[in-house]
């Protein structure tokens, strides 16, 4: 008999930024964490990632989330994030996407409250509120770990823009946050390709420069994401962005992680205050994330703000994949345009 793997997959869209949604379908050793399931699922299950989420299943800028047990009875369930590239430690539209998702096929445990569900995630446990009205899953608010702005005024040279000033934030994962003006390029779909460069340039310097890791949480030292931002058109919202990671991806969406950081960055400036709402607005242009700081708290002893996040996903399709590990064009390619 061939070793074959069939895996199934939901597949929805926030904002235009689409996730893959695995639920269960792996063994873990018991009594394991979070941390030693994704390194348990890296070291036997990695060909799977990539046969899923990169071609000719996936695409380059496809996100994944992997539902496995959670390690702590604080939590409901936990979520590994995937990538065509790797692993993260929080994703803002998976986690609105994966609550919605459980909520919508009643997989949340029945010791929850109604429509409340905590996730464990690599960055922390995080809440999220669904809202249901009947059968409609309409939208879905998280509260997220608790978020801080770690360095300002880090200056950086972006080609044929020339010096601009970076700071870094974290909302679930490090940003590097960067204004970037209207007349110089507009945040749009049609100009992907110079962001993405611009983004891989910026933190290339940024990384060369700073070392960071986090206080409470050691194993997060990676600066990977860039977030370029300049005034939204649209009416009522704050901010028009886009997040770019890895080596030139880019999130579709207003980036929950990225909008938690924003909301940090922008209240340690003096910019907006606790307990006020915002919109951001994300690359599509589709919607809008709505991001709130609800309280402060302290991280390694150093303030920070604990945000929240409000979106919603629909489902796009749903797949069941066939997996032969001999096949190798079927283990997944990546084809580099950056």
């Amino acid at each position: 008999m061939r070793r074959t793997t069939f895996v199934d997959a939901v597949y929805t869209q926030t904002e235009g930024e689409t996730t893959c949604i695995i639920n269960g379908q792996f063994l873990f050793p018991g009594g394991t964490t979070l941390l030693e399931k994704r390194e348990h699922f890296r070291k036997r299950f990695d060909w799977v990632r990539k046969a899923i989420l990169n071609e000719p299943r996936g695409h380059n800028d496809l996100f994944g989330a992997l539902i496995v047990p959670s390690s702590t009875p604080e939590a409901d369930v936990g979520v590994i994030w995937l990538d065509g590239d790797g692993y993260g430690d929080m994703c803002g539209h998976g986690t609105i996407a994966t609550s919605m998702i459980m909520t919508a096929f009643d997989l949340t445990p029945q010791s929850s409250s109604p429509n409340r569900i905590r996730i464990e995630t690599p960055a922390g446990i995080v809440v999220s509120e669904v809202e249901v009205d009947g059968d409609d899953v309409r939208s879905c608010r998280f509260e997220n770990v608790p978020a801080f702005l770690a360095e300002r005024d880090i200056p950086v040279e972006l080609r044929d823009l020339g010096t601009v000033q970076a700071d870094i934030a974290f909302g679930g994962n490090y940003f590097i946050t960067i204004p970037l003006p209207e007349s110089f390029c507009r945040i749009a779909p049609e100009n992907g390709a110079i962001l993405a460069k611009l983004g891989v340039l910026a933190k290339r310097q940024i990384n060369e420069k700073i070392q960071l890791v986090h206080p409470e949480k050691p194993h997060i030292t990676e600066i990977d994401l860039v977030t370029f931002y300049q005034p939204s058109q649209r009416p009522g919202a704050f901010y028009r962005c886009v997040h770019t990671y890895r080596n030139g991806k880019m999130d579709r969406s207003p980036g929950g992680t990225g909008t938690s950081a924003m909301l940090a960055m922008l209240e340690g400036r003096g910019r907006i205050k606790i307990g006020e709402p915002i919109q951001a607005e994300g690359l599509l242009g589709s919607g809008t994330f709505e991001g709130c700081i609800v309280r402060e708290t302290t991280v390694g002893g150093n303030r920070a703000v604990v945000p929240t996040v409000k979106g919603r996903s629909t489902i796009v399709g749903f797949a069941k994949w066939h997996l032969d590990p001999n096949d190798e064009n079927g283990r997944g390619y990546v084809i580099s345009t950056v």
